[in-house]
This record gives C-alpha cells, structure tokens and sequence, in this order.
C-alpha cells in the first residue's frame, strides 16, 4: 500500500532538518521517494550533503 506523504517543496537548504533525516530514514528502509527539491527531484546524497552542512555548521 502506497502511503502519501507531502514533502517540502523548494530549495533543499530550506527543508527542516527533521524532514530530511526522515527522507534519509525511509530511503535507507527501501521506500521509493520523489521529493522535488528546487526544481528537481531531490537525491539520497543530497539529503546527507545537506545534513553534512548543517552538522559542521558551514555554508
């Protein structure tokens, strides 16, 4: 059963951290995700790029 789930739309700097822990928790348990994230579909690697960042703290 395919369950609905409304994603943040924009940018992936702009996405709440606990939005984007979620994305990386339920990639990592095999679901099929197509988030859009500034215009194209966001990806397993942006998603920890993006937590990456804001862990370290950089810009």
């Amino acid at each position: 059963m395919e369950r609905l789930v409304f994603w943040p739309t924009g940018q992936v700097r702009d996405w709440p951290t606990t939005a984007l822990e979620r994305f990386v928790a339920e990639v990592d348990r095999g679901m099929v995700i197509r988030a859009a994230a500034g215009g194209r579909f966001l990806t397993l690697n942006d998603a920890h790029t993006e937590l990456a960042r804001r862990r370290t703290g950089t810009r």
